[in-house]
């Protein structure tokens, strides 16, 4: 019961902070990648990689630059 008040909890605050929005924007690159739907993964990285310079989220940045070298190797 407790971990599922906690998922809940996490789930309502998720779209109140950047570094949320990226965490879960990673994890869908990760699952499209894993999927080998390269062409949407690339898209999502884009789309976050603006998010996280905008913000200056570098860590994020730093990961998804990564992601697109990985991608990159997939296509």
């Amino acid at each position: 019961m407790y971990k599922l008040i906690l998922k809940s909890l996490r789930s309502y605050y998720s779209e109140q902070s950047v570094s949320s929005v990226l965490k879960q924007e990673i994890k869908n690159v990760e699952i499209l990648y894993n999927k080998a739907l390269y062409r949407e993964c690339s898209k999502f990285v884009k789309r976050s990689k603006a998010l996280a310079a905008e913000y200056e989220k570098f860590y994020y940045h730093y990961e998804l630059i990564n992601w697109e070298k990985i991608i990159g190797r997939g296509l």
